[in-house]
């Protein structure tokens, strides 16, 4: 009788979603969440406009646009990771 053997991971990075967005024409980015560090909120005129953080040594910024591409729960966990309060970033961002 065939058997499954389940091994748990001690790493729970592994266990974090991945994220795959359009990010730029031409440029597609998949990183899982962990990967993802040194969050900081993007300003122009005390208002927030982006959200930049590091990925494999790159920096991104997502605006508006890349993250309503995002799940919540994918937006949340992002936020999470970077120590971002996403609830202030939406409201700026003029969230619906």
């Amino acid at each position: 009788m065939p058997t499954t053997i389940y091994q748990q991971s001690d790493d729970i990075s592994s266990s974090l979603p991945i994220i795959s967005i359009d990010y730029r024409p031409r440029q597609f980015l998949s990183f899982n969440i962990a990967e993802a560090s040194q969050g900081q909120v993007v300003r122009y005129a005390n208002k927030a406009i982006a959200l930049r953080c590091e990925i494999r040594g790159t920096t991104y910024t997502f605006d508006r646009e890349h993250l309503e591409i995002m799940s919540d729960s994918e937006r949340n966990l992002l936020y999470n990771q970077l120590g971002i309060d996403g609830r202030k970033i939406e409201a700026s961002l003029n969230w619906n």
